[in-house]
């Protein structure tokens, strides 16, 4: 376990599996983070913060490996 490449995980896409591929995600705030990406739809990494239960630590470790990508008009 643990995402280990350079290329970032996709916010707007990943399912709990991946995002528990991060180290320092388990598979409840993996979880936690797709059931808030799809009834918030978060815009920014800064969104995240938003979210309940989300730690700092946690929000760090998102800015490090991942990405939100925009969807087109």
């Amino acid at each position: 376990k643990k995402f280990n490449s350079q290329e970032k995980i996709s916010l707007s896409s990943a399912t709990a599996e991946d995002l528990d591929q991060v180290r320092g995600i388990g598979p409840m705030t993996a979880q936690k983070l797709v059931d808030y990406r799809n009834q918030a739809g978060p815009k920014t990494m800064e969104d995240f913060l938003q979210m309940p239960g989300i730690t700092k630590k946690v929000f760090l470790i998102l800015e490090e490996c991942c990405v939100i990508e925009q969807k087109a008009p």
